[in-house]
């Protein structure tokens, strides 16, 4: 998706610059979607808990891993946000430190750095700036790690240890890797 903004440098001379939207932000947009993302999500999230709770032999009381599970779902879907705001806010600022360069009297640099920030967000693979995508990704998974393990820690049948399995498994199988889904 592209958003196209005029804005006038000169009384006779206009620019046209271009904002690319990355594919995985539309996540966030409410649509048809959202049933089958919640619930897929609520899903996943619940088969971990209690794969997890099996393997740690945990007593496996449904309510507390229905509970648990809505929360993980929700405090997943808030971690993949921060990441992605995270993400759309340094490529952003990468573009605009692009067109700094450019009109400061370096526009190949400037060019170049304005296609990788484009382009980071359209498909990485074959970018040099993959490695920002792959820290936002690494953000989410850690912030998914930091606040189920709080949540999880509260719970006197789960205990620490036992919070800390889970929450890292969490963490590693639910990270946001659409991050890396190329649009084209």
């Amino acid at each position: 998706m592209i958003i196209r903004i005029m804005t006038e440098q000169k009384p006779s001379q206009i620019r046209l610059y271009n904002i690319l939207f990355p594919v995985w932000m539309l996540l966030w947009v409410p649509g048809w979607w959202w049933l089958l993302l919640i619930p897929g999500n609520f899903l996943i999230d619940f088969w971990i808990l209690r794969t997890c709770f099996r393997k740690r032999n945990l007593p496996e009381i449904s309510s507390l891993l229905k509970n648990c599970a809505w929360k993980t779902c929700l405090l997943g879907f808030l971690c993949d946000f921060i990441g992605s705001i995270v993400l759309l806010a340094v490529f952003s600022g990468i573009s605009m430190l692009a067109e700094l360069i450019h009109d400061r009297g370096n526009p190949e640099f400037g060019n170049m750095l304005s296609g990788w920030a484009g382009s980071a967000m359209l498909g990485q693979w074959n970018n040099p700036l993959i490695l920002i995508t792959f820290a936002g990704i690494a953000l989410s998974a850690y912030l998914i790690f930091i606040f189920n393990r709080n949540m999880l820690r509260k719970h006197p049948d789960i205990g620490a240890e036992n919070a800390d399995y889970t929450a890292k498994r969490l963490a590693l199988m639910t990270a946001p890797y659409l991050f890396l889904l190329p649009l084209y």
